[in-house]
C-alpha cells in the first residue's frame, strides 16, 4: 500500500520539524546559560502518554466497579425475592397446618385424653430424689407381708396386667 503525500504536506511536515528543532536548541541555550538539564521525561509526548494512561486505567477501575456493583445489585434482588418466597411458603405451610388441625385431632390431644399421669417418688429430707427401682422395690416390700413373698407379687403383677 502507497501513501502519496502532496507539497503541502511535506511543507507542513518540514514546518512542525522546523518547530521541534527551535524549541530543542532554545532548550539547550537555557540549559547552557542557567546550568540546570531539563527532565527528559518531561516532554509533550511523555506527559501526554501517562496522562493517557491515568485515564484509561480510571475508565477501566470505574467499568470494573460499575460491574461489581451490578452483580451485587443482582445478588440483592435475588436475596429478596428468596426471602419473600419463603415467607409465603411459610404462611401458604400454617395455613394447610392449620386446616388440617381443623379437620382432624392431632395424636397429641387423643393421646392426652387417654394417659395417666405418673407420679413422681416423693423426696426425702435431705432433697435428694429417689430412683424409681428404689420406690418400686418398697412398694414390693409393703405388699410382701399381705400375701406372701415379693417374688410372687411381681407374678401376680404379671399376670393381673
Amino acid at each position: 500500500m502507497y501513501v502519496f503525500f502532496s507539497f503541502a504536506d511535506y511543507f507542513s511536515f518540514a514546518n512542525s520539524a522546523r518547530e521541534v528543532d527551535n524549541k530543542v536548541a532554545a532548550e539547550i541555550q537555557q540549559c547552557l546559560h542557567s546550568g540546570l538539564v531539563t527532565n527528559k521525561q518531561s516532554d509533550l509526548f511523555d506527559r501526554m502518554s501517562r496522562n493517557t494512561q491515568r485515564i484509561t486505567t480510571s475508565a477501566r477501575k470505574k467499568r470494573a466497579a460499575y460491574q461489581r456493583d451490578e452483580l451485587a445489585a443482582g445478588l440483592r434482588e435475588q436475596i429478596a425475592a428468596e426471602k419473600s418466597a419463603r415467607w409465603e411458603s411459610t404462611q401458604r405451610q400454617k395455613a394447610l397446618q392449620q386446616q388440617l388441625s381443623v379437620a382432624q385431632p392431632s395424636a397429641t390431644q387423643s393421646k392426652a385424653s387417654r394417659s395417666v399421669k405418673r407420679v413422681l417418688p416423693p423426696a426425702s429430707s435431705s432433697g435428694r430424689v429417689l430412683s424409681m427401682s428404689t420406690v418400686k422395690g418398697k412398694a414390693r416390700q409393703v405388699f410382701a407381708p399381705l400375701g406372701g413373698s415379693s417374688k410372687s407379687w411381681s407374678r401376680c403383677r404379671q399376670t393381673s396386667d
